[in-house]
């Protein structure tokens, strides 16, 4: 994924920095010029992108359910601590409840005491490291820490549990409010496809047109230089990968924290920028 990004903004780069000799029909920059092999590449990188996108995304997704629940968790182990249960009992009814992932992990705490002959405290630590969340970690810490001093642990555990959920409940309302921003890089994105498909290919052409004829025009001096509509075209769409790129990566950051969170965006506006500016327009043209 990394390497199909790099090629992306060294080609980039490249292109923005050769000077090109518009009179050659071999240009001595590495990249494709053609607008459908271009396309093309940039659905070859979505779809190289799109498992490891999507893996992250229902990962970001179960982790975040998970988070959820700890402040339940954390009022039934408090329940079961006041009732007299051991932590491996309520682990045990931890995993029969209807509270998926919570459940699949106290099962999975439950097995590593069974078959690998861990102890509940050790068992609960080394589930948490195979989770990527700093809240289950800091849930399992305090878990453990709670039951080794052994003194007023239910209040100690609904204590953790109302602040587990007013820091859960802040960063939701965070999400909420700044998922719609999200739409705002597509928006973004669509304006410049737009604009470039304008500029490629109807205001290019006329001004190759006009170029080929010298002449005069009123207040504007026409000289014999044609612009090659082309090198104009590809040089754009590589820019709106790139765009398109760390757009996805902001957004992934800003609202889940996690740049990779972005990459299924990437995964729509590579391709949506690629063909937006090169072969749709021209279809389009030849169809009207």
């Amino acid at each position: 994924m990394l390497g199909y990004l790099t090629a992306v903004v060294v080609a980039t780069i490249v292109v923005l920095f050769h000077v090109y000799a518009p009179t050659t029909d071999a240009y001595l920059v590495p990249v494709i010029y053609d607008y459908y092999w271009l396309s093309l590449f940039a659905g070859a990188i979505a779809a190289a992108i799109a498992p490891y996108a999507l893996r992250e995304y229902r990962t970001i997704k179960w982790t975040m359910a998970l988070e959820a629940q700890i402040p339940q968790a954390l009022r039934i182990i408090s329940d079961g601590v006041s009732s007299g249960l051991e932590l491996s009992t309520i682990m045990r009814i931890l995993s029969t409840m209807n509270m998926r992932p919570m459940n699949e992990l106290a099962a999975n705490v439950l097995r590593l005491v069974t078959v690998g002959g861990l102890s509940v405290d050790e068992a609960l630590i080394r589930a948490s490291r195979g989770v990527k969340s700093l809240y289950f970690r800091r849930f399992a810490v305090l878990l453990v820490e709670a039951y080794r001093s052994g003194a007023r642990i239910s209040e100690v555990l609904n204590m953790a549990a109302r602040s587990f959920a007013a820091v859960i409940e802040y960063r939701r309302e965070r999400i909420s409010q700044l998922r719609p921003y999200v739409m705002l890089i597509y928006g973004i994105m669509l304006v410049y496809v737009i604009i470039s498909a304008i500029l490629v290919h109807l205001l290019v052409p006329e001004v190759s047109r006009i170029g080929e004829a010298p002449g005069e025009l009123p207040g504007v001096q026409i000289g014999a230089t044609v612009m090659e509509g082309t090198i104009f075209g590809v040089l754009l769409i590589y820019m709106g990968l790139v765009q398109s790129a760390f757009g996805a990566f902001i957004a992934g950051k800003v609202v889940y924290s996690r740049p990779t969170a972005g990459l299924l965006h990437a995964v729509a506006l590579l391709p949506l920028v690629a063909v937006g500016i090169g072969p749709l327009p021209m279809l389009v043209s030849q169809l009207i």
